[in-house]
């Protein structure tokens, strides 16, 4: 295979897509892009809008001087709300603008900015997040010594008119709003809240609580251990789904559903997969999971009683769907970012039976060579199933014994997937390719091995491999890398550390 190598300089200058969002009549999505690489230390990010059934090509809406990211479109899709740090960067303001262009209208101006935001279900107000102390007019302490774990910033959940106005707090009392979610009707609220934003406080201290909007006390669903995920709610209003860890089996991520009305959990079965996102999509729900390396979605109903995969085509099955804010449900329809072994994240949609690609964010890897990537999978010492990613050079297959670079993903949890592997901290597209003893990469050794001996790194090698071959990169997931005093295994050859 020949064309170009694959540089670090091309790896910053890739653009990745984020938070796909259908209009409310599925004609239309907006998402954003953004740089993987950054020319200062703020972030900058644009957003888009286009036809979903390909006609249009993407129009930009917002310019890409500053970081512009959750595109929320109003519920007559007329507007289009976002977060946005043109006023001041480093801190998101709430910003509405015509879903056709022309200017912002930015909506708030408060201290440390704001967060998840939401429309009311009228269209006439915004939800999001804010400092409670920044939306009652009050200034931070101001003390001679400042610890930064000291000084809790609780966020509460505010309103602003859509048109411009005060913002007011709406709810809870007290605690911090990490994320909310309206039910399909308006009134009512679902909200992931602890006492204060340190994360260690979380152990067994994370609630799902809902509250009617505007009034009554909330009340607690859920009681979660752990970084808190989305909430989402039944097309009814009748049961919210999230997904978390529990005390006492805080190892396991399961998806929880809960009857609001009863308070009656039911946690459905992993099915041996690790759950990472969950949605209605009306009274069905989809969950994202992911199966040894790779990403996967179904549907099942509220019980769990019957989980049904969904298949959207080869381009689409054989890469990684980014879950989380980077997938959207509108009626029988869904769109996705969607990341593949050869080529980064573009957005997707799914309509019925027919999945398209809307971009193609960078078309400059078109003549770029660019490694494979062979899955591997063996058993450990103890009975654990170690899965891993092979990546050879391009054109390598007649190469013979290649020299060998391992990076091990060091545990306990997380994973390698089928993506592209070429980003800024992600490296094992840059391994293999024409390179020089100096200009080869090191053994990446997991912490508990870095941790007993900090120089134990090294470029492991086949027998009568020339000085100068490309090496082969491997991928090793699960943190179950198993080592043995003074030496560690990669890839069945034994080197001496």
């Amino acid at each position: 295979m020949t064309g170009r190598t694959y540089t670090p300089e091309m790896a910053v200058d890739l653009r990745v897509p984020f938070e796909p969002r259908f209009s409310p009549d599925g004609r239309f999505l907006a998402f954003r892009v953004e740089p993987i690489g950054h020319r200062s230390r703020d972030r900058t990010s644009a957003i888009f809008v286009m036809a979903t059934d390909g006609s249009t090509a993407p129009r930009a809406l917002t310019g890409s001087e500053e970081n512009n990211t959750s595109p929320a479109w109003s519920p007559d899709g007329n507007m289009l709300a976002f977060l946005s740090d043109r006023p001041e960067r480093g801190t998101s303001q709430l910003h509405v603008i015509p879903a056709q262009g022309g200017e912002a209208l930015r909506l708030t101006e408060l201290k440390g900015g704001v967060a998840n935001i939401a429309w009311s279900a009228g269209g006439r107000s915004l939800l999001f997040t804010a400092r409670r102390r920044s939306l009652a007019g009050q200034p931070d302490p101001d003390t001679e010594v400042k610890v930064a774990g000291e000084r809790w910033r609780p966020h509460g959940i505010a309103r602003v008119p859509a048109m411009g106005g005060a913002p007011e707090l709406v709810g809870p009392d007290a605690c911090h709003v990490w994320c909310f979610a309206l039910s399909p009707d308006g009134r009512s609220m679902a909200a992931m809240v602890s006492e204060n934003e340190d994360l260690a406080g979380l152990w067994d201290n994370l609630r799902l609580v809902v509250s009617v909007v505007d009034s009554g006390p909330e009340r607690e669903l859920l009681r979660l251990t752990g970084f808190p995920g989305p909430v989402s709610w039944s097309g009814d209003g009748s049961h919210v789904a999230v997904v978390g860890s529990r005390v006492p089996d805080v190892n396991a991520t399961n998806v929880l559903v809960v009857n609001v009305a009863t308070g009656d959990v039911t946690v459905l079965d992993d099915r041996g997969m690790s759950p990472s996102w969950a949605a209605f999509r009306g009274d069905e729900l989809l969950v994202h999971s992911v199966e040894k390396q790779r990403s996967r979605l179904d549907v099942t109903d509220v019980r769990g009683s019957e989980w049904e995969p969904l298949s959207f085509g080869p381009d689409v099955d054989s890469g990684w769907i980014d879950a989380g804010p980077n997938v959207d449900v509108h009626a029988q329809a869904l769109a996705f970012a969607v990341a593949r072994p050869q080529r980064p994240a573009d957005v997707y949609v799914s309509i019925g039976d027919t999945t398209s690609r809307l971009t193609d964010l960078n078309p400059q890897l078109d003549s770029v060579a660019l490694a494979d990537m062979q899955p591997l999978e063996w058993v450990a010492t103890d009975g654990t199933t170690v899965h891993g990613w092979l990546m050879l050079p391009p054109g390598s297959m007649s190469s013979g014994r290649l020299p060998l670079v391992t990076a091990i993903h060091g545990g306990p949890s997380w994973h390698w997937g089928n993506w592209f592997h070429g980003s800024w901290h992600d490296w094992d597209r840059f391994w293999p390719r024409t390179a020089t003893p100096s200009s080869c990469p090191t053994l990446v050794a997991p912490p508990d091995v870095a941790a007993r001996s900090p120089a134990r790194t090294a470029l492991t090698s086949a027998a009568g491999t020339s000085a100068t071959s490309c090496p082969a990169s491997m991928c090793l997931s699960n943190g179950a890398w198993r080592t043995r005093t003074g030496s560690a295994s990669a890839a069945g050859r034994t080197v001496a550390s």
